[in-house]
């Protein structure tokens, strides 16, 4: 009997230690667990503000483009293409894959046809709206009202952008 419970006392013991050490491991994996989830967290706290600047920068250049026309001057081109550029680069960095195209296909339908250049930015705005999480979608008409207070204006707009689309 003395040597059953002597094999009894060690595997007693050996279970204990084998319990705590899996205590121990489980609640180290856990932490690094919990550590890898509050970095992750973090770098998406980081990009999100990353992306709401960028889409700031998009509003703000377009609604910069527009109020200098309004006033009839001329675009400083070379700081409106740096600023594109910059807007570009940071999209490539911050924003999903979607907002990148649009973004591409906004630029390449600027070049010579303002109009189509216009509808693309429409689509911008929208996926832009959608990418920061609004539920409830503007229509064309709604955004267009944020930046057109003359509604003769708004209407010829609408009706340049019909003909244009059918192009």
């Amino acid at each position: 009997m003395d040597n059953l419970d002597l094999a009894i006392k060690i595997i007693s013991v050996v279970a204990i230690v084998w319990s705590f050490l899996s205590a121990f491991l489980i609640v180290r994996y856990k932490q690094k667990l919990d550590l890898k989830a509050e970095k992750l967290k973090d770098l998406e706290k980081l990009i999100n503000s990353k992306k709401t600047e960028l889409y700031g920068e998009i509003f703000d250049t377009f609604f910069g483009i527009l109020k200098v026309e309004k006033i009839n001057k001329k675009h400083n081109t070379q700081a409106l293409g740096q600023k594109i550029i910059n807007v570009k680069r940071d999209a490539l960095i911050y924003a999903p894959g979607h907002i990148v195209k649009q973004i591409v296909l906004w630029q390449e339908a600027n070049h010579g046809n303002t109009m189509k250049g216009f509808q693309e930015y429409m689509k911008l705005l929208h996926l832009i709206r959608e990418d920061l999480g609004h539920k409830e979608p503007l229509t064309d008409d709604e955004i267009l009202g944020s930046f057109m207070n003359d509604p003769e204006e708004k209407a010829r707009f609408k009706i340049q952008m019909t003909i244009n689309a059918a192009k």
